[in-house]
């Protein structure tokens, strides 16, 4: 007798079911998992009404959009290390080949052939590189798994969902676990490419002194013309002018190095902001509702809430939209004023004695209800609909369910369609019920029903099978005990948690005796959303098939916006977990980079401290070039990127800003170790 809002289906193959009792399942599909979003998107401009779609599965997205950030990342880490291994493995064959070009030339001078001096150059390179990529393959083997670890613990060290009281528990969902398996063939496969792109960078530079050593090339006769860059003036800054002017492409791989890194930062400042304005974008664009329900989070109605408790929820200052309904079955007994004014006489409902009350009341128990509300589309039975279709009497609305106690218009009503062609109900008619809400008559000394009168303001085609009247919130429960304008009520708090709208006891003691049958509610801000969830626990709350001290039970319906927060956060929580790891490589590099090359240029700077130049003269004019050369490429850099992106973020400029601290201590750090290296020693060297 308490399931006749259940429909019961036999259980076979061929028709589809589900154990909660939501209504209807028209159909059921299968999806792939990577077409959900689109299915859902396609799907949702077609479907109506009362249909609701919903698709399960069990947490498909939440995991698979952490793993696309890893891949994503993963991509862009291993482009940048491919990168930097390919200017590595250039520089190498640049140093170790092309910096012994004399030695090329003397050989072939001797009569040693082409191809004999290129075996010699490739033996000695290729044994430091198969040295070096073979240690690098062991121990990116022996390393990945703590790498890994370390990065998933990093990035996992803050819990991104607080599933307490959400409507996400009412379903299965499955956790993130990043563990990949990589073999050894891989990391030996990556080795063998480095080896490779090693040996030919070393040809290539191998073949490059033949091109340099040519016979052909021939040296013109006269005196060697002066450029007008000499007359430049300054010493170690026209020094480090003319270096750059006469350097040829030398000067050209500073300028590139900082244009590439302006690129990069950029591209990595502006994937951290965009994701930031996308996680600020779902906090602003979401609102979060709850809802009291049972223990199994089935029903949204016919519960049993204390209205004490949803007024200090109300007053907690958590929430800023309570909507309520008590129910309570009604006697249809008839129309008692027409619209004209004509009053109907009525006879009030005849209440049997001994075994006839209790069949009376039985009867009742099957009567369509009466639900006072201050919210006809928040009732239980509208609360999953997106039309309803309504009719009102000129000079009211849907407000008409949301008046004081003292407004002369308490006693209105919306009916269904249904009614009003059954009984020849027309808007603005009087009718009147009894409702199952007896007392003790001092006279009688027995239950009597009382008789409600009711003005027709309004209709609405009903959703269910049930003739069910609304009416406003107060004409059975006193709304200003917990709506009272966002006024302090004075008094001594009682054991509620709030922030400063307490009930006297008074107002506890009245509200005690109330019990609503239904109650939701929409949180303030979709960034309090943890502050509510404290608030419930707190409280004492009971989350959905976990009873707690308070057999309140609570869900929150934050499970999409958590899948969307958490997937953003995700994204944040890796790049803020990764990017540092690069900005740290790039300063690295750059460090390097910078060292190498102003270390190349030894002879060059011997023959400067030979002729007299002074150690502080030396070092400004190769730190000025080197200097020049790299904030001229951030320069073009930033200009390239305003113009095709647009502004530059703070962080932008200030991983730039780093990155030229980087390359400028490379370089003092390389000049002032040539300064205190011995100039013969220098010049007696050989590359």
């Amino acid at each position: 007798m308490d399931k006749n809002w259940y429909v019961y289906v036999p259980k076979s193959s061929g028709v589809p079911w589900s154990p909660f009792p939501v209504g209807y399942t028209v159909g059921q599909a299968v999806i792939r998992n990577e077409d959900a979003a689109a299915f859902y998107a396609r799907m949702e401009s077609v479907i109506n009404g009362r249909f609701l779609l919903t698709i399960y599965d069990q947490g498909y997205s939440t995991v698979a959009m952490p793993y696309q950030t890893i891949l994503r990342v993963a991509k862009i880490v291993t482009a940048v290390c491919a990168l930097v291994e390919l200017a590595v493995v250039i520089l190498f064959g640049f140093l170790f080949i092309y910096r012994q070009r004399e030695t090329s030339e003397t050989m072939l001078m001797l009569g040693t052939k082409k191809v004999q001096v290129c075996e010699y150059f490739l033996c000695s390179a290729g044994v430091i590189s198969l040295a070096a990529t073979a240690a690098g393959s062991i121990a990116g083997y022996w390393l990945h798994d703590s790498i890994i670890a370390l990065v998933v613990k990093t990035a996992g060290h803050y819990q991104l969902i607080d599933s307490r009281y959400s409507n996400g528990n009412l379903t299965i969902s499955r956790l993130l676990e990043f563990a990949p398996e990589l073999k050894w063939q891989l990391f030996l496969a990556v080795g063998a490419a480095v080896f490779l792109f090693a040996c030919i960078s070393c040809l290539a530079f191998t073949l490059s002194t033949f091109l340099h050593n040519r016979p052909s090339q021939k040296t013109p006769w006269g005196p060697k013309k002066e450029h007008r860059t000499s007359h430049l003036r300054g010493r170690s800054l026209k020094y480090a002018l003319l270096s750059i002017l006469r350097g040829g492409a030398r000067s050209t791989v500073v300028p590139i190095l900082a244009i590439t890194v302006v690129i990069f930062f950029g591209q990595l400042s502006s994937t951290a902001l965009r994701y930031q304005e996308q996680l600020d974008s779902v906090y602003d664009n979401t609102t979060i509702t709850g809802y009291y329900t049972d223990i199994n989070g089935k029903q949204i109605g016919n519960l049993v809430v204390d209205a004490y408790d949803v007024g200090s929820l109300y007053r907690s200052g958590k929430i800023k939209k309570l909507f309520a309904s008590i129910s309570e079955p009604y006697y249809y007994l008839g129309v008692s004023k027409l619209v004209d004014g004509t009053e109907l006489h009525l006879d009030p409902l005849f209440v049997p004695p001994a075994f006839g009350l209790e069949s009376l009341e039985e009867e009742f128990q099957r009567r369509p209800h009466l639900t006072a509300t201050n919210n006809i589309r928040n009732a239980p039975e509208f609360y999953y609909s997106n039309v309803i279709t309504m009719t009102f009497l000129e000079g009211y609305d849907e407000s008409i369910l949301n008046v004081s106690p003292d407004d002369k218009r308490v006693n209105s009503c919306l009916i269904p369609t249904s009614l009003m062609r059954e009984h020849n109900i027309v808007l603005g008619d009087t009718l009147r019920v009894a409702l199952d809400h007896y007392y003790t008559s001092p006279q009688y000394e027995r239950p009597v029903f009382r008789d409600v009168d009711l003005l027709v303001v309004g209709s609405y085609e009903k959703q269910g099978s049930e003739d069910t009247i609304y009416a406003p919130l107060s004409l059975l429960f006193p709304t200003e005990l917990i709506w009272d304008d966002g006024k302090v009520i004075e008094g001594a708090p009682s054991s509620t948690f709030d922030t400063g709208y307490s009930f006297t006891p008074k107002q506890e003691y009245q509200l005690r005796k109330y019990s609503l049958n239904s109650a939701n509610f929409t949180i303030i801000d979709s960034r309090t959303l943890v502050a509510i969830k404290d608030y419930f626990t707190d409280y004492g709350y009971s989350e959905v098939n976990k009873v707690s001290s308070v057999r309140q039970f609570v869900v929150l319906n934050d499970v999409s916006f958590n899948n969307a927060v958490a997937s953003i956060k995700q994204q944040i929580r890796y790049i803020n977990t990764l990017y540092p790891f690069l900005y740290l490589l790039v300063g690295i590099i750059s460090i390097v980079v910078s060292y190498l090359l102003v270390i190349s240029r030894k002879k060059e700077f011997a023959t400067m401290r030979g002729l007299g130049a002074t150690r502080v003269r030396t070092f400004f004019s190769f730190f000025w070039e080197q200097g020049i050369l790299c904030v001229l490429g951030a320069g073009i850099g930033l200009l390239g990127w305003k113009l095709i992106i647009g502004t530059p973020t703070t962080l932008h400029l200030m991983l730039i800003a780093g990155f030229l601290v980087c390359y400028s201590i490379g370089c003092a750090v390389s000049i002032m170790i040539m300064n205190h290296t011995n100039v013969l020693t220098i010049l007696l060297d050989r590359d």
